[in-house]
């Protein structure tokens, strides 16, 4: 299935993604795999996502996202990791303003819970 991607992280810079993309229903769960998403609420603090030419875009629910799973640790935004299986449909989270997509383990007071995405 093709879809049209609302904003890529420019953590998928590399990936050289264009407007439309092809979706897969296998979804390797491997640090670096290119995830895309629709946003599933609005924020009011950390809900920007940098693209591949460092702007930054404001997220609001419905947005077609495309990032790329990985684990991070962070005293001041979300931690999280890669789950072990990854279905469409499942919830994840965007970690960081770049795109890292993965299941949030834990945020910071400041920011709140990690925006949540349904896998595509």
């Amino acid at each position: 299935m093709f879809i049209a991607l609302d904003r890529c992280g420019s953590v998928t810079t590399n990936a050289n993604l264009g407007d439309i993309v092809y979706l897969s229903e296998s979804i390797p769960n491997r640090i670096g795999t290119v995830v895309v998403g629709r946003v599933l609420e609005n924020k009011d603090v950390y809900n920007q996502l940098e693209d591949p030419n460092g702007n930054l875009h404001m997220l609001r629910r419905g947005d077609i996202i495309a990032g790329v799973l990985g684990s991070r640790k962070a005293l001041l935004g979300h931690s999280g990791e890669v789950p072990e299986q990854i279905e469409v449909g499942d919830r994840l989270h965007i970690l960081n303003i770049g795109g890292v997509i993965g299941l949030a383990t834990s945020s910071s007071p400041e920011v709140g819970p990690a925006l949540s995405i349904e896998v595509l």
